[in-house]
């Protein structure tokens, strides 16, 4: 089924037998209808890159309304918002169109970020008290990474590796790990505020291009009150995303 930006009800349409009834299948193609494989699609806090067939496969979903992000490199990224009716399981086709190369009349229109996602959160206070490590959209864009693990690179303190399964040399992901006494542990990730298990186990499943800024803390001492107060990363430390959604106008 084909989606709009707006809300879009996503029936089980072309979806395989085999498939788990908990499982929402994303499909991902150009507008010409070609699969794109290695796009990263995120449905709320959960997440899946799309294979070679361009499908991405989350299992695990209930019933309810999700936000949808689908990335790729050199495209648009959409932004959707989907209503998942009982039963399932549901599928879901998304074109991405081509970035556009050159740039026409631009107006260059204010912002007022002062009651941005980005500022109630407390980002600008933290910058400016200079606790952790803060990457703006400018010093992001400086290291051009594709994705986000690599704009990571740098920071002080702070190692991607390829997490690997004990005794089975088979890798889950790349993780963003800190150095503590009991050796390396990973930090939790949060996107635009949101706990983010995909990207805690995957640092690299999101496309660095719609990143606006990113906060490293390393340490419980050094961790956000509020982020702290959240249970995860507190031996180790946390990672907050922000995206071109964290600037707009917060709840």
């Amino acid at each position: 089924m084909r989606c709009i930006p707006i809300l879009c009800c996503v029936l089980a349409l072309s979806v395989g037998a085999a498939a788990q009834d908990d499982a929402f299948i994303v499909g991902v193609q150009t507008t010409d209808g070609k699969p794109l494989a290695g796009a990263t699609v995120l449905v709320g806090d959960r997440g899946a890159s799309t294979d070679a067939d361009g499908e991405a496969i989350i299992e695990g979903m209930a019933p309810g309304r999700y936000r949808v992000r689908v990335s790729f490199i050199g495209k648009e990224t959409r932004q959707l918002a989907a209503r998942l009716d009982a039963p399932g399981p549901w599928g879901l086709i998304v074109e991405l169109a081509d970035t556009p190369l050159g740039l026409g009349e631009v107006v260059v229109e204010a912002r007022d970020l002062s009651r941005s996602r980005l500022a109630l959160d407390g980002f600008f206070e933290r910058e400016r008290l200079g606790i952790g490590s803060v990457l703006t959209r400018e010093e992001i864009e400086r290291k051009n990474p594709t994705r986000l693990g690599a704009a990571l690179t740098g920071v002080q303190g702070i190692t991607v590796r390829t997490r690997s399964v004990s005794g089975l040399g088979a890798s889950t992901g790349r993780v963003a790990t800190s150095t503590r006494s009991g050796g390396p542990c990973e930090l939790a990730v949060y996107l635009d505020g949101t706990y983010s298990p995909f990207l805690s186990e995957d640092i690299d499943g999101l496309a660095a291009q719609d990143v606006v800024a990113i906060e490293v803390y390393r340490g419980p001492a050094q961790i956000p009150a509020f982020y702290n107060q959240l249970g995860r990363g507190e031996g180790c430390g946390v990672i907050l995303v922000w995206t071109s959604q964290s600037l707009n106008e917060g709840q």
